[in-house]
């Protein structure tokens, strides 16, 4: 078992991986933080960005799947703690999924509850999205 600075350094070397254009590199790193987290963490902002960055890294390297799996945890989370911006940026990418899988309609679903989400974010303090 690692120490949360383990975990947190191991995800962070994985983004720093993703950024880098290598998305099936990261992929690989983050699959490997996965047994860091307990269950009670998967309530957590820590584990919905997690599950972001992972989501990214799967969708870019072409597990659909699992991608639309860790947007959705990560979503839900984002919801439930009012992170509307976070949110939308999840729904947002959890429509490119769905696009990529020929699922059109749930990415309209998912793309529309990105722009409602966008929108409250404009209202967050320190929030940088805008409805021009």
């Amino acid at each position: 078992m690692t120490t949360v600075d383990e975990r947190r350094e191991r995800i962070e070397a994985a983004r720093r991986l993703y950024r880098a254009g290598e998305p099936a590199a990261a992929a690989h790193a983050l699959e490997q933080c996965l047994s860091a987290f307990s269950k009670e963490e998967h309530s957590t902002i820590e584990w919905a960005d997690f599950c972001n960055i992972y989501g990214s890294a799967l969708a870019e390297s072409g597990n659909l799947k699992n991608a639309e799996a860790l947007f959705s945890s990560a979503w839900l989370v984002y919801a439930a703690n009012h992170r509307h911006l976070q949110a939308a940026e999840v729904k947002f990418n959890l429509g490119n999924v769905y696009r990529y899988m020929n699922s059109w309609q749930r990415a309209v679903e998912s793309y529309q509850t990105a722009l409602s989400g966008y929108r409250a974010a404009k209202d967050e303090p320190g929030a940088t999205a805008s409805d021009e």
